[in-house]
């Protein structure tokens, strides 16, 4: 294989010519759907099986699911920490790969030493807030590792192709949540092991499933570690030194550290690096000023105390622009328009299936429908990838978020109508047909939202910012689901009515329909402005979703 010439060699994967082989993109694809998998493994467990699992402990409240629900919060704030991920970095080891590796190996350490642990307390003990606390740390883990894929998704691809990272994402993430949520609930049910499976009990447990991916996780980041290499971070001019903190660190302890120099200067000058001139994130820049007459061990010191303060005021500039992003207008325009636009149907594919359980619905049968769904998922991923390539590409976003809302509705007035006491498909073939088909309906029109908003991001991020900028826009996206659910839980209780005490208590008014109802007709109300919002916000050039002009 030729040589790159030194005029293309230092250039990070962003500024080289958009011309890799079709193999090598086919084999990244791959890879970013492996690293969406596993992150999509804790939320499925936390955001999916978790509630169905709490619903059957007895003397659990919607209340106390709502609590449960602070544990997916880290996805939904990652955006407080991302510029530190975009930033810090071993160079050796590569900008994204330096957080990915430890991030995985932690979280599979964590589910081998303590996920049979974590079980008991929650089963054993209902100690509800320290299982809260074990899987928020995991989702913490996985938010993180989820701003490093996603900055590394913007190369990973060749230009002709970064389209498609959304496409890997909606795969990857949604195989993982499916084999978390459907797959577990099935086997850790043991009606559905003794029906399909001849066993006589449930096949997996709760610590059983997470020591498993445990090692999964180990695994994976084993081959990446070891397999995977990343372009390391470098400059355009040789007068220039970068120095990591790894680096720094390393030098600090070395009796042979050497300081490059330019052959015609005594000292290195001091320059400023912008992010867009590293082009991938934002990496770690110093320069040492160095005299003829200093031992290398001064220099050490320099370069890591020098190091230590441009991490300082690279990650304060980030944070800047990041703030200064957030402030224009169309990206205001498009937070508002992600934080309201789900709460019309929140409370109907939050609650419903939980509804489904207390009138006598196997978790069997529940995970048999979310079964079907899952292949009409992939394949929407795909018809909202080609969809949203086109030049409107919220149309498709559109056209989900109005499905989606008669969705929300039909579901609703089907749980109500729903018999009570009605365990699988046998006992009523007809009812559990229509939510077969508001299920596969709902989660078309959720692929397409989710999906054509990955491509748009796509096409107004800065590059110059890494990563950050589709954390910035995917966290505001997921504030407007899991904020709001701890609240729709709070209000069904609240609005639950019921008499008598005992086994005689009944419920008079459920609060679930009130909520749910209520939900629908706000977003039937938001739908008369939506439309314009979405035409004004494809309007916008690309120049006006970004915070520098020079980028």
């Amino acid at each position: 294989m030729p040589q790159a010439s030194p005029s293309k060699r230092g250039l990070p994967p962003r500024l080289r010519p958009a011309n890799h082989p079709a193999s090598s993109d086919v084999l990244n694809a791959v890879l970013l759907v492996v690293l969406y998998m596993v992150q999509g493994v804790p939320l499925g467990l936390s955001m999916g099986a978790m509630p169905f699992l709490l619903q059957n402990i007895p003397d659990m409240s919607y209340t106390k699911i709502g609590v449960f629900t602070l544990a997916s919060y880290p996805y939904s704030f990652k955006l407080l920490w991302s510029p530190i991920v975009d930033t810090l970095h071993i160079r050796r080891i590569g900008l994204r790969k330096s957080w990915i590796l430890p991030l995985q190996l932690l979280s599979g350490a964590l589910m081998i030493s303590l996920g049979r642990w974590v079980e008991d307390v929650l089963f054993s003990s209902k100690d509800i807030e320290t299982a809260t606390l074990y899987f928020f740390v995991l989702v913490l883990l996985a938010a993180t590792q989820d701003i490093a894929v996603d900055g590394w998704a913007l190369t990973l691809l060749s230009k002709a192709n970064v389209g498609y990272a959304a496409t890997c994402q909606t795969i990857g993430m949604n195989i993982g949540y499916f084999m978390s949520f459907t797959i577990f609930l099935a086997l850790n049910d043991a009606s559905f092991c003794a029906r399909w499976l001849g066993s006589p009990r449930e096949l997996v447990t709760l610590g059983g499933y997470l020591f498993w991916w445990g090692w999964v996780y180990v695994g994976v980041t084993l081959v990446v570690g070891l397999f995977k290499s990343e372009g390391p971070t470098s400059v355009r001019d040789d007068s220039v030194r970068v120095v990591d903190l790894g680096a720094a660190i390393d030098d600090h302890g070395r009796d042979d550290v050497k300081v490059q120099r330019p052959a015609n200067m005594t000292s290195m000058t001091r320059r400023k690096l912008s992010n867009a001139e590293n082009g991938v994130g934002l990496a770690l820049a110093a320069e040492a000023l160095v005299h003829d007459d200093d031992d290398d061990e001064g220099r050490a010191h320099r370069v890591k105390g020098h190091a230590t303060s441009s991490a300082t005021i690279t990650i304060r500039k980030a944070y800047s622009q990041l703030f200064r992003t957030i402030q224009l207008p169309p990206v205001k325009l498009l937070c508002v328009l992600l934080i309201v636009s789900r709460l019309a149907m929140l409370p109907a594919e939050s609650v419903s299936a939980l509804k489904l359980l207390e009138k006598g619905v196997s978790k069997e049968a529940l995970a048999s429908l979310v079964l079907i769904e899952f292949p009409i998922e992939l394949i929407s991923a795909l018809i909202a990838g080609k969809w949203a390539a086109s030049s409107h590409p919220l149309r498709p976003w559109l056209a989900g978020f109005k499905i989606r809302l008669l969705m929300a509705f039909l579901t609703t007035v089907c749980v109500y109508l729903f018999p009570v006491g009605v365990a699988d498909i046998s006992g009523a073939p007809l009812a559990f047909s229509c939510l077969v088909a508001l299920g596969l309906l709902t989660s078309f029109s959720s692929t397409l939202m989710f999906t054509s908003l990955g491509d748009f991001y796509n096409r107004i991020s800065d590059p110059s910012m890494g990563g950050a900028y589709l954390t910035m826009l995917n966290t505001v996206a997921n504030i407007g689901v899991v904020v709001p659910k701890i609240i729709v839980f709070w209000l069904i209780d609240k609005t639950t009515v019921s008499a008598g005490s005992g086994k005689r208590k009944h419920v008079v008014r459920d609060g679930f329909y009130v909520v749910s109802f209520a939900a629908n007709a706000l977003g039937v109300l938001l739908l008369l402005g939506i439309g314009r919002v979405v035409r004004r916000l494809e309007r916008y050039p690309t120049s006006a979703w970004r915070s520098n002009s020079n980028t």
